[in-house]
């Protein structure tokens, strides 16, 4: 009989020490819709300054060449539907609604499902621009369809609409799945990074930072510091890995966590200072929020609670009393969350071992919903060739000019901040693949675009007639050093 209280208490125990770590404050998940919503109007935003040249057919890429090229059948996406501007624009306002509905927690989970799905349909839109970031953030979409988000600071909560409200936490397939799914972003980074740059050498950090499309004024700074860099570099590559793993630990995780939280920050802050890498930081602190206690995530929600009833134009109402217990999530949605881990969980032991043996037609559901995701920044190690682009034109009256600073003189010397070349972190991106893929196809139609752009806002002799395309292409070398840039001619174009 003891033996069998003993197992009993045992089991109660593993019980409590599970729904510990794998549950989610209700209020952490309220800051968590806060800071999605806030990400994707952001994102949006920043990319409707080059919606024409990136989501039009009078832009690099038209929706013809995504699909014969870029995407396969199963990448589906309502921005096929026009190449026009006009409806590219209905279909980024439309998106910045739903976005704005997700973050008051007006009907919650259909403002989740559209925005998930707008933004999967806007990455696989253009291909060409999509980084890491956009990555974690349609997964963090994806399981928040399986959370309830609209449990506190809400307006379904403030208006009685939704029974989770009396809750204090989400226990569930989906907290479980949130809050590996996040961990797998750095575990599996760190263990793809199998170079000597990484394990043994200590300079890739020095690569990530020298990186002319990545570069920021603080980043080139630190590069004068080599001892630093060799002893940074294991640092970041070891919390990586034990970051996350510390999350889970069984015992004072709650003081843990907060612990390994701040230094994750500290990570992203250092991301976000040190290398231009877009919203990445934000969006990857955002995915740091479930793990937050819930009495620090209310503190942070209270402190702006002024302005939540600013936009809600009323005050929440509180005549219920919030229990301890945990909110219980329909079986189905459990059912869903767990297949769906069980699948992101194959396929990022599959990054890892790439000689695991999977068929094809596992891949169809991860491209069709947009988990599909490979956690491989800067793996196995950062790139050791930069470089920048210059694009001398030469106009109708026979002048010269540096067409990708917009008409200026044109010099072969290095920008002091390469990276603040281009016009955006989007363009960045686009010209970093094109470089890393070369296409004739692909320069032909950002050649066109060029043409396009440039003479439609120049008469006369001052039209644009024929430009080459050089990219100035310098190797970052093992003793911290960087080679002579060479000039690589990548393409040559007319206008006319």
């Amino acid at each position: 009989m003891d033996k069998e209280l003993n197992i009993i208490k045992i089991k109660e125990i593993l019980q409590l020490k599970a729904k510990e770590i794998f549950s989610i404050d209700l209020h952490s998940l309220a800051l968590f819709r806060i800071g999605l919503g806030l990400i994707i109007i952001i994102d949006l935003i920043l990319r409707s300054r080059d919606l024409k040249a990136f989501y039009t057919d009078d832009g690099v890429l038209p929706r013809s060449l995504t699909i014969d090229s870029f995407i396969n059948q199963y990448q589906l996406s309502i921005h096929f539907i026009s190449g026009t501007t006009f409806i590219q624009s209905i279909l980024f306002l439309t998106a910045v609604v739903f976005a704005f509905m997700l973050l008051i927690g007006y009907k919650t989970f259909i403002s989740t499902l559209l925005s998930w799905f707008l933004y999967v349909s806007l990455i696989n839109r253009n291909p060409l621009v999509f980084y890491c970031g956009d990555q974690l953030l349609k997964v963090l979409l994806f399981w928040s369809l399986f959370l309830p988000l609209g449990a506190k600071y809400s307006i379904d909560g403030a208006m009685h609409k939704k029974e989770e409200e009396r809750y204090s936490y989400a226990y569930s397939a989906a907290s479980v799945a949130l809050l590996l799914q996040i961990s797998f972003v750095y575990i599996v980074t760190a263990l793809l990074k199998t170079g000597e740059e990484w394990r043994s050498n200590g300079t890739a950090i020095f690569y990530a930072l020298m990186n002319n499309h990545y570069s920021t004024s603080l980043g080139l700074c630190l590069c004068h510091f080599p001892a630093l860099l060799k002893l940074l570099t294991p640092c970041v590559l070891l919390f990586e890995f034990l970051g996350p793993i510390f999350l889970f630990i069984p015992f004072y995780t709650k003081q843990i966590r907060t612990i390994i939280i701040a230094l994750f920050l500290l990570l992203q802050a250092g991301f976000g200072f040190f290398l231009s890498l877009g919203i990445f930081p934000w969006i990857s602190t955002v995915a740091i929020v479930p793990f937050l206690p819930g009495s620090l995530s209310k503190k942070i929600l209270s402190y702006f609670k002024h302005q939540f009833e600013q936009i809600l134009l009323f005050k929440p109402k509180q005549s219920y009393q919030t229990n301890k217990s945990s909110f219980i999530s329909p079986f189905s949605k459990n059912v869903l969350a767990a297949f769906f881990f069980i699948y992101i969980l194959i396929w990022n032991l599959w990054t890892i071992n790439p000689q695991l043996k999977i068929p094809t037609s596992f891949w169809t559901i991860g491209n069709m919903l947009g988990i599909n995701q490979r956690w491989d920044m800067f793996a196995p190690y950062p790139f050791k060739t930069s470089g920048w682009y210059v694009i001398p034109g030469k106009l109708l009256d026979g002048s010269e000019s540096d067409i990708i600073k917009d008409g200026e003189p044109i010099t072969w010397e290095k920008p002091k901040i390469p990276s603040q070349l281009y016009k955006s972190y989007r363009w960045n991106t686009y010209l970093l693949y094109l470089w890393h893929h070369y296409s004739t196809k692909q320069f032909n139609y950002f050649g066109r675009y060029i043409c396009r752009e440039w003479n439609s806002t120049h008469t006369g002799g001052s039209r644009l007639n024929t430009f080459k395309i050089y990219y100035m292409e310098e190797k970052m070398l093992p003793d911290f050093s960087i080679s002579k840039p060479e000039a690589k001619l990548l393409w040559s174009h007319h206008c006319f």
